[in-house]
């Protein structure tokens, strides 16, 4: 064990709040106060007698029903369990101890190995992890509970001399939001907490740690595996320092006037006697090579008084290593004038923003104006009680000012910002290292992945026209890429469809009324996807809404479009209130549905109406426009302002369908002041009805602002297209609104999400080869078309905007590498991405390619995305609206996409590739040799269609769309449904 001691320059006993102050109050000699640190390190390598205390832990797995979880919770729960059992051996114990308590459904065999400290036998071991995989489930029971078995199974049995030696802990790992206001938080000692990062339960988790030694933190990173955080935890419990308490002693020796007048250790246990003149301090050591340090201020020391040493003694001892004496002396140094003046102030300045984050921190605010407010607040204190020290603490304390700088950028954008300063201030509290999950993600990844070894995963040349050696490039902009940029504000236009159909086809009363229930369902879920994206859009963030004429006819103000207002307390109420009477306007008529139906029919045969409704049926199935189509190839002279907004030529004169509004969403975009057109501009689309405006697919739009598109759930094969082809057109995503859980889809989820989390714009990409060998036939970008070089040895991709939390995958194939050119492919090739984020400027990274063989890492990928890449060909086909889907077809391209789905370990959509193929072949193969009926085709692609064009826009993206719930009823009702012959 080191110990020094460090003395800073005389102070006065301000608070650092002002420069100016602090300097006056340092000038009275005799009122000068001397601040003394001391500073305790473990050496790094321990003798032989100071080796570790055994370790006791019970490991608390408490998810509860009602909180937030992740998917794979159960994994992450296993994953953490093993960590911990890695690092254990024999002499230490360990218990489980289960959320929901020892009963219920846990068997037998598993209650034996839980709720007990167990040695950590490599038996024990075995038998353990197999008790958890039964043991953990998710509960309804009280933390509290949990807390409090887990703290008599490690105290409950007294505490015994062979307990004092032993080093206990409880590992809380909970999703729970409780009120833990009434814990006795003395009660449980050594607690460490973990919390999941979606279940916004930082509150109740550090409520938990706010005695001795306890820490908090997040449990998983934005991979879905346990963070650095949580193995660096384990690491320091359990390394030989950690758990060595040390008692310390500081005595003033000399000057009877020197007297100690305060201690600043938030972290320490002391004592200071009677006279002022002596502390005894209990501390632990953070581990092997770290230290712990606090700071004694002293009065009465001399003005000229330069050299402490003999004023001061300090001395420390391990409290339970065997012959252990107090009597290790500090090694005292002269350090006036030198760099112990520095390490004294920028101890004295991370204990004061210790101080700050815990103030702000304690500000439960979730309205982003408030959450900007609090940023700038806290971005002040900073620099006030940085500037207040001058250089005393220069170039100590750029760490701690990189640190609060992401508290700043992550309150500004509302990241996981709550969880990140409890986190900080546990571990600053108690001077350990702060958890890397915060400290090491770079704002963009690069992985770059060749694989060289298998001929076979090389398409052939007659196969595939880029024949050569595939190349994978994984651009990843974490979602942690929002602690370390502010984002960009976005002005968005929102174009909503609210057509009434119910009951307007039918005379049917029964079907009316199940119309209008649809009706009034849809009008629900329109209401919920806009409070979403209200709540997601900042006060800083701008939105627009724009009605599809043809669905407000006649409505007054409702049919008028409301202009970009910014989403402060004011602009949310005007837009809520929009919205809102949209759907009022919707579901006034309703009620004049029926009565509509009651008038008088056109005298025409059953026979007739029933021939129009099966053309109107097929002309839908196939996407074939009517000949009363609104879309028209020539533009008029008055609307060439308009057409240059989308880039073809479309008379909108006549018309006043979706593609009216969307030309009017996109005239507001370009309108902006200069001063707010540099903000990304987006347009999102919510239609439901058969909209014949929309132009055809073949007609390219360019569009220079992205537009997403949504449907609602089973609207329908022609309102799927052309969503799809308007979301297609400008890059932009596609999907349903709801499922068929009547929920918000992940897909829109994840839409609003990418569009508030965008960090960066103009980003582009260049690969260069540098040997004249080798060329770059061409490469998979999806709709990022790249730019290849004259001599075939440059490609450039403009990807555009960067969004917090995205991954984009590049195929490219490389020609004429040799053999012998694979061990050096990271010199052959070059890989450069540069981006721009106008509040920190330029900005790039450079990376290298890492060659891949079959079982190494990197591999999988390849074949996850060479796999996706066909499965994107084979979807398609089958989504081809042109396609003739006979059910041969139908079938090779089901069981096609199934297999290669698969390989690219999409099992969802393997999965329901798969059951469509099974029930398609079996209905062939027994009841249908000759034919299936067309209605049973048809519902079977269009129940997965709008499924399939969604996974295609994300993939044409070069991303991996979200999951898509299975529907576990999907195959039971189309065997209902199937009609069978008679």
């Amino acid at each position: 064990m080191q110990m020094e001691m460090h003395q800073g320059s005389s102070s006065g006993c301000s608070d650092g709040s002002s420069k100016g102050e602090a300097k006056t109050a340092a000038e009275p000699a005799e009122s000068s106060i001397v601040p003394v640190m001391v500073r305790i390190m473990a050496p790094s390598a321990i003798p032989e007698q100071e080796q570790r205390v055994p370790v006791d832990i019970a490991v608390v797995l408490h998810v509860h029903v009602r909180y937030n979880a992740p998917d794979k919770w159960w994994d992450l729960l296993m994953e953490a369990v093993r960590v911990v059992m890695d690092k254990l051996d024999e002499r230490d114990h360990l218990a489980i101890v289960p959320g929901g308590g020892g009963g219920g459904s846990i068997s037998k065999e598993a209650l034996q190995y839980t709720e007990i400290l167990l040695p950590m036998s490599s038996d024990n071991k075995a038998s353990c992890s197999d008790a958890v995989r039964t043991a953990i489930q998710k509960c309804d029971s009280s933390l509290v509970r949990a807390l409090e078995s887990a703290n008599s199974i490690l105290y409950g049995q007294g505490y015994g001399y062979e307990k004092e030696r032993r080093a206990a802990y409880i590992m809380v790992i909970s999703n729970s939001q409780e009120d833990m206001s009434s814990l006795l938080t003395w009660r449980f000692r050594s607690v460490l907490a973990f919390g999941f990062r979606d279940a916004r339960n930082g509150r109740a988790m550090h409520a938990i740690t706010i005695s001795r030694d306890c820490t908090y933190t997040i449990l998983d990173d934005d991979w879905g595996s346990v963070t650095q955080a949580f193995i660096a935890t384990v690491d320091r419990i359990t390394s030989a320092a950690a758990n060595m308490p040390v008692e310390v002693e500081l005595e003033c020796v000399g000057h009877e006037e020197v007297v100690i007048t305060a201690v600043r250790a938030p972290h320490l246990s002391y004592f200071v006697s009677c006279d002022k003149r002596k502390i005894w301090a209990t501390a632990r050591l953070p581990g092997s090579d770290a230290a712990t340090s606090f700071v004694v201020d002293m009065s009465g020391v001399p003005p000229d008084q330069v050299d402490l040493s003999g004023l001061i003694a300090v001395r420390a001892k391990y409290v339970h290593v065997p012959d252990d004496k107090l009597d290790r002396q500090a090694v005292t140094v002269n350090l006036e004038g030198a760099g112990g003046t520095k390490e004294v102030a920028a101890e004295i300045i991370r204990i004061k923003a210790i101080k700050i984050v815990d103030e702000i921190s304690q500000k439960d605010e979730t309205d982003t104006e408030k959450l900007h407010a609090l940023a700038q607040e806290l971005c002040q204190r900073w620099t006030t009680l940085k500037n207040s020290y001058g250089d005393r603490g220069a170039g100590l304390i750029s760490m701690l000012s990189a640190e609060m700088r992401e508290m700043e950028i992550r309150l500004y954008n509302n990241y996981l910002w709550l969880e990140y300063m409890l986190s900080w201030k546990s571990h600053q509290w108690w001077q350990l290292p702060l958890p890397l999950m915060f400290m090491e993600d770079p704002f963009l990844r690069l992985r770059i992945y060749a694989k060289v070894d298998n001929a076979s995963t090389v398409p052939a040349a007659a196969e595939h026209p880029r024949a050569g050696l595939p190349v994978l490039l994984r651009i990843v902009a974490p979602a942690a890429g929002l602690a370390k940029a502010k984002r960009y504000p976005v002005d968005l236009v929102a174009v909503l469809d609210v057509s009434d159909e119910a009951g307007h086809q039918t005379d049917d009363d029964e079907k009316v009324e199940e119309e209008e229930e649809k009706t009034r369902r849809r009008m629900g879920q329109l209401k919920e996807a806009m409070k979403l994206v209200m709540d997601k859009l900042s006060h800083k963030d701008r939105l627009a809404i724009v009605p599809v004429q043809s669905s407000v006819a006649g409505a007054g103000p409702h049919a008028a479009a409301l202009g970009l207002l910014e989403m402060s307390e004011q602009g949310r109420s005007e837009a809520s209130k929009k919205v809102q009477s949209l759907v009022d306007l919707v579901l006034s008529k309703l009620g004049t549905a029926s009565a509509k139906n009651m008038a008088p029919h056109t005298q025409t045969s059953h026979y007739r109406q029933q021939f129009k409704k099966s053309i109107e049926h097929v002309r839908k199935w196939l996407y074939i426009p009517s000949v009363n189509s609104n879309t028209t190839t020539s533009a008029s002279t008055d609307n060439q302002s308009r057409d240059s907004v989308i880039g073809i030529s479309v008379d909108v004169a006549g018309c006043n369908g979706v593609w009216k509004a969307l030309v009017e969403a996109l005239k507001i975009l370009d309108d902006r002041e200069e001063t707010k057109k540099d903000d990304p501009g987006f347009v999102i689309v919510i239609s439901n009805s058969n909209d014949e405006s929309i132009p055809q697919p073949q007609e390219a739009i360019k569009s220079k602002y992205i537009i997403h598109t949504f449907s609602f759930h089973n609207s329908g094969t022609r309102t799927s297209r052309a969503m799809h082809y308007l979301a297609s057109s400008s890059g932009g995503i596609y999907a349903s609104l709801h499922d068929h859980r009547n929920q918000v889809t992940e897909a829109f989820t994840a839409c609003i999400k990418r569009i508030t989390s965008t960090i960066g714009v103009q980003t582009k990409v260049e690969i260069t080869c540098s040997h004249s060998s080798i060329s770059l036939p061409g490469m998979e970008s999806g709709e990022f078309g790249p730019c290849i070089g004259e001599d075939g040895r440059s490609v450039s991709i403009m990807v555009g905007n960067l969004y917090a939390g995205t991954a984009k995958n590049f195929m490219f194939y490389v020609d004429n590498a040799r053999l012998d050119d694979y061990d050096n492919l990271s010199k052959l090739l070059k890989v450069h991405v540069e981006w721009e984020n106008k509040f920190t400027g330029g900005s790039e990274v450079h990376g290298q390619l890492v060659v891949v063989r079959n079982g190494s890492d990197g591999c999988k990928e390849m074949m996850e995305e060479m796999a996706r890449s066909e499965t994107g060909k084979v979807l398609w086909e089958i989504a081809d609206s042109y396609n003739d889907m006979v059910a041969e077809k139908l079938h090779t391209c089901l069981k096609q996409a199934s297999r290669k789905a698969q390989a690219s370990g999409d099992a969802l959509l393997a999965g329901e590739m798969e059951n469509m193929e099974a029930i398609l072949r079996r209905k062939m193969e027994k009841e249908h040799r000759k034919a299936v009926d067309p209605s049973y085709v048809k519902k079977l692609v269009a129940d997965r269609l709008s499924n399939m064009l969604s996974w295609l826009s994300f993939h044409a993206l070069s991303e991996q769309p979200p999951r898509i719930p299975w529907r576990s009823s999907f195959r039971l009702e189309l065997l209902q449904n199937y009609p069978q012959n008679k």
